[in-house]
């Protein structure tokens, strides 16, 4: 490589663990299971916070599906696997 002012120079190779030296975390004694009931659980978000925010809860479902609507579909062709041609093929590309 040149660098600016016109003189080679090699850079150093790469060096790191492959595996962590200490072994990988199981999980048995970091995991911590969620309460069995989460109703009374809160979560602080800061009000001024420009990535997070509390969702309202959704309405209560009133037992009707919703039939004959409209859905749009934006795909990259070609599609990667078998299962996404079968599904996608029927719509053009938006």
């Amino acid at each position: 490589m040149l660098i600016l002012v016109g003189k080679e120079f090699l850079l150093d190779s790469p060096y790191g663990d492959e595996l962590p030296t200490k072994g990988f975390d199981p999980g048995e004694d970091t995991y911590e299971a969620p309460p069995v009931d989460g109703t009374k659980l809160k979560v602080d978000v800061d009000p001024s916070s420009q990535r997070l925010q509390l969702l309202e809860p959704f309405d209560v479902w009133n037992s009707k599906d919703l039939v004959d609507l409209t859905v749009l579909i934006k795909v990259l062709s070609p599609c990667c696997s078998i299962s996404q041609k079968v599904y996608t093929t029927h719509f053009k590309e938006a």
